[in-house]
């Protein structure tokens, strides 16, 4: 059985050859990568941890640094080192001013610009493009069967050239976002290890000092800012007041023309009610004018023809 997929594997050894080394490669500097960040991570975690403990312990916090005057920060630790040269023991007033914010914000910008981690963020976008050259180099070994009819398996291993650079390239990026979300949580972990061990070391006696010196400007700045809210919150109760009273006036007036619209409908009703009666008498007194006219008018021919014969009569004297 298996000399019959001996030509297959043959044709496509060398293909596979190089898919599965550079995917080799590639994955083995990710993970390489990935490790080095998570140990770093790890080991300046239980640095943090170990200053917490002596702090716990009654310690200063700092490693004993202040006494024996050493460095409790390993080297690789820039950004403890940064924080005990900044903030030295005993200090209420740091060079510069520093803030916790930008204190915090030192501490992101650090782990964030680390070149090992901005490789690794670049090799998930690179697996895609990758596997698109491994798909580009598959045409190399590309051989299409033209004896005649094919099947669906032939097809298939005909284009395995094709479809396993891409497939690489997929698993490539996946496992990027598997080994970025694991670099990421131990990340978070020393952010958060970090800012309690800084406020319980450094700005518990440090921001005391600043806010405490603060306070008299913060509290004037406070009061200016209510005094202010006070006297739009007045303005905007005496607009509210005057719009009532104009409201209000509007609705008086409106209930007003209400009622003399409601007693114009009243009065027309009542002269309207009369009007039937009305015109029937005035069409009883039009047709009773109309008969005494019908019966004027054989009167009036008579009287006219009587005048003709006074007329011809005084004529023929």
């Amino acid at each position: 059985m298996l000399s019959q997929y001996l030509p297959g594997v043959e044709q496509l050894s060398s293909h596979w050859a190089v898919v599965i080394g550079v995917g080799a490669a590639f994955l083995l500097v990710q993970l390489v990568l990935s490790m080095r960040l998570y140990v770093r991570a790890w080991r300046q975690e239980r640095v943090l941890d170990h200053l917490y403990e002596d702090l716990a312990h009654g310690g200063d916090g700092r490693g004993g640094s202040a006494r024996r005057g050493g460095d409790a920060a390993p080297r690789g630790f820039a950004w403890l080192r940064w924080v005990l040269s900044m903030f030295p023991a005993g200090t209420t007033t740091p060079p510069g001013n520093f803030t916790r914010e930008q204190v915090l914000h030192e501490l992101d910008t650090r782990i964030t610009s680390d070149s090992s981690y901005l490789l690794l963020q670049r090799m998930g976008i690179m697996a895609p493009l990758l596997g698109v050259v491994l798909t580009v180099v598959g045409f190399y070994w590309l051989k299409i069967d033209e004896s005649g009819e094919q099947s669906l398996q032939t097809i298939l291993k005909a284009v395995t050239p094709l479809v396993s650079g891409v497939g690489a390239g997929a698993v490539l990026a996946l496992l990027n976002q598997a080994l970025l979300q694991a670099v990421g949580g131990r990340m978070e972990r020393l952010r958060m290890t970090a800012r309690a061990w800084f406020d319980a070391t450094i700005w518990r006696h440090v921001g005391t000092s600043q806010h405490a010196s603060a306070l008299p400007s913060g509290t004037a700045e406070a009061v200016a800012a209510l005094e202010k809210f006070a006297r739009q919150v007045a303005l905007t109760a005496d607009r509210h007041k005057a719009s009532s009273s104009q409201i209000e006036a509007a609705t008086a007036s409106m209930k007003l023309a209400a009622a003399q619209f409601e007693e114009v409908v009243r009065s027309f009703h009542g002269e309207i009610k009369g009007m039937p009666q009305a015109l029937c008498v005035l069409r009883d007194a039009t047709a009773a004018s109309a008969n005494a006219l019908q019966e004027l008018l054989p009167v009036g021919a008579r009287a006219v023809s009587n005048l003709d014969v006074s007329v011809a009569a005084f004529r023929s004297t």
